[in-house]
């Protein structure tokens, strides 16, 4: 089987620029979706004081 040319995963890359991707996030249990996690995307997240880093 062929490998794909890095060019051709760099084309896909730039076709998504700035697109984020969600990724769901569970409670314990592992059914209970509780929010989403995105990454990428074009602007940056602004944490309120709400919000825990750690």
């Amino acid at each position: 089987m062929s490998r794909p040319r890095p060019s051709t995963h760099w084309k896909l890359q730039e076709g998504r620029a700035g697109e984020g991707v969600a990724v769901p996030v569970y409670e314990f249990d592992g059914e209970t979706v509780i929010g989403e996690f995105v990454v990428g995307g074009g602007e940056p997240a602004l944490l309120d004081d709400s919000a825990t880093v750690t």
